[in-house]
């Protein structure tokens, strides 16, 4: 399918580093979707290279990095995307190759980093997805309204033989329900037949026998309600109907059954990419899908064959978890899978974009629902804990993981949260799992701008300095601060429809951030700079210069200097003073010039003089 500008929809970028195992080449793949049809499609660019911008040899007449140069004073190459640092290692030349080898053979990856450095290379950082979207932004981004399609996702677990902590190894997931949130269908897969796994209790306590032949009755209990529920199946789908549809609408319920984990596994996933959703949610993914993963590795099934669509010819299918943080608006986990669908965490993402309003108690999925929608999830007190529902009464266990698929349903239909993730995607050109991170956007929107001015912007040399790029300031203590959820839908028109999150002509100047807001002020920037004022402090009294400073200093009882003229330079003071435009007092202080006292007293004595001379 060719690409169109008036009907393309870019849905997903994904860049894919080459894999030995697999035998595959680094691939950039992007999911676009036609508007008018409906229908997605997947786009491979393999050995994807980006541009590199090297200062013309008759301009490299300074020896440090700077903000960016003008394009017309670079040379453009290309590059593969995997050997950007091989390349500028090259053009350093051979202290450059020695550098690059010595990286590589003490395995101290963080170093290379630091050719990032050289001054005479530009754009050599941009992230390969931000830089496509960029592009297509440019050539590709129309103003059609741009629906977003979603499903939801979540499982259980049958968690009966655990002891004590929760282990994966003897939990199988036997339910898992999927909504189609656009074409209202719910898809519950159902786990059934399993028989009590005999055990050797011959040296077992009496206690340990009453327990496990409990446990056996409890198995034989769950087989007769799962015929039960089989049977009673059309019953059951009315009983859904008569709770749900008042609150969420009509949903085509069905219903799938298996004796076997692993194809049930399978099936869900061929459902799944047979929807080609743009979006798959979940409610705290990072319970979801690790135990997905590794359930179908316990059952001998490489996730990438499962997870992954089969059109993605180099897969990956992995969870990065942040281990910084417990904090869901500050947490950075994602979920890498080439896959048509981006899977997102519904309640990170409710978290992150409300991160400057009140601060949210719970995000546990019932508060958030009662919260947005009045409604809970349901309960099962008189099962005693959600183990023994799943054998006490296996129709309510059903329910209950749907109507946790349905609580998720009606939270994004009232807060529309991935309109406001697809807005942070496409308009900032902005990978997916970076859509929170503020530095990652200003690099997407730095590149963006300054390309349309015919500049490119430097490195960013502090690059592998930090642990932590993405640490925020802690929050002004006392700020009072609006609810931005009572904003108006009466701000700037993006992909046909109006936002109250976007506006033109205005600007933040945050107290809580005042040394960034007034670098954007006074637009204050090193490239703006034509010399550094250094005033040595040597030349005044306090430190045992010539000059007279009028400063506390300069008391009899303050014999010993302050910080202020310990250093090497103080200009800074000079020029606080400078700027706060009280020329009488600056001129005092600085330049020993009379006080306002004084010049009254002169005043007074020149009126006065005047005055004798008059009579």
């Amino acid at each position: 399918m060719e690409l169109c500008r008036e009907t393309s929809m870019l849905t997903d970028v994904q860049y894919v580093r080459a894999s030995k195992s697999q035998g595959q080449e680094d691939y950039l793949y992007y999911v676009w979707k036609d508007l008018d049809t409906g229908e997605k499609y997947l786009g491979k660019i393999p050995q994807f290279k980006i541009p590199l911008y090297y200062t013309k040899p008759e301009f490299r007449d300074y020896d440090y990095p700077q903000e960016f140069k003008e394009i017309n004073k670079c040379d453009k190459r290309f590059v593969r995307y995997r050997h950007v640092l091989s390349d500028i290692a090259r053009d350093i030349g051979p202290s450059g190759k020695r550098f690059l080898s010595n990286c590589f053979n003490t395995k101290e990856y963080k170093k290379l980093n630091d050719l990032y450095k050289y001054p005479y290379v530009f754009g050599a950082d941009i992230d390969p997805r931000a830089y496509f979207m960029v592009e297509w932004n440019n050539k590709l981004k129309n103003d059609m309204e741009k629906p977003v399609t979603r499903a939801f996702l979540d499982i259980e677990c049958d968690t009966i033989e655990i002891v004590g902590m929760k282990d994966v190894a003897t939990c199988p997931i036997d339910l898992i329900t999927v909504i189609d949130g656009d074409n209202k269908v719910s898809h519950t897969f159902c786990l059934m037949g399993r028989s009590y796994p005999e055990k050797d209790l011959r040296f077992a306590t009496e206690d340990r026998i009453e327990k496990e032949n409990t446990k056996r009755e409890m198995y034989a209990n769950r087989a007769i309600q799962e015929a039960e529920f089989v049977k009673n199946l059309d019953k059951f789908k009315a009983m859904l109907h008569d709770t749900f549809d008042e609150n969420y609408g009509s949903f085509d319920y069905r219903f799938y059954f298996f004796t076997d984990e692993l194809k049930l596994l399978e099936s869900v996933f061929k459902l799944i990419h047979g929807l080609k959703k743009d979006n798959i949610l979940v409610w705290n993914l990072g319970f979801d899908i690790p135990d997905i993963i590794e359930r179908l590795e316990r059952l001998g099934r490489n996730p990438l064959d499962v997870i992954c669509h089969k059109d993605f010819p180099n897969k990956e299918c992995w969870y990065k978890k942040d281990h910084r943080t417990s904090d869901p608006k500050e947490r950075k986990d994602w979920f890498y899978c080439t896959s048509y669908s981006v899977w997102r965490d519904q309640m990170t993402d409710y978290a992150s974009i409300r991160k400057g309003g009140k601060t949210l108690r719970s995000l546990r999925l019932t508060d958030i629902a009662k919260k947005e929608i009045g409604d809970t999830k349901l309960g099962y007190a008189e099962e005693g804990s959600l183990k023994n529902l799943a054998y006490m009464n296996y129709a309510k266990y059903v329910m209950y993981n749907i109507k946790d698929v349905l609580l998720q349903y009606g939270i994004e239909e009232k807060t529309e949260d991935l309109y406001t993730t697809y807005s942070y995607f496409s308009e900032n050109a902005c990978p997916h799992e970076n859509v929170f991170k503020q530095t990652k956007i200003l690099e997407s929107l730095q590149y963006s701008a300054y390309l349309a001015q015919g500049f490119i912007p430097g490195n960013n040399i502090n690059i592998g300095t930090s642990d932590d790029p993405e640490e925020e300031n802690k929050s002004f203590e006392g700020a009072i601060v609006g609810d931005p959820l009572l904003i108006g839908r009466v701000g700037n028109v993006y992909d046909g429809k109006k936002t109250n999150n976007m506006f033109d002509l205005c600007i933040d100047m945050d107290m809580g951030s005042f040394y960034p807001s007034t670098v954007i002020s006074h637009n204050i920037t090193q490239s703006a700079m034509y010399f550094k004022v250094i005033i040595d402090p040597k030349q005044f009294k306090p430190a045992g210069g010539k000059l007279k400073v009028n400063t506390i200093t300069d008391h009899p009882r303050l014999p010993t200097l302050i910080s202020t003229f310990k250093g090497e330079d103080i200009s800074k003071e000079v020029f606080d003073n400078l700027q706060t435009r009280d020329y009488l007092s600056f001129g005092h202080k600085w330049f020993n010039l009379p006080n306002i006292t004084e010049l009254f007293t002169k005043y007074k004595k020149k009126r006065s003089i005047m005055k004798y001379y008059e009579e």
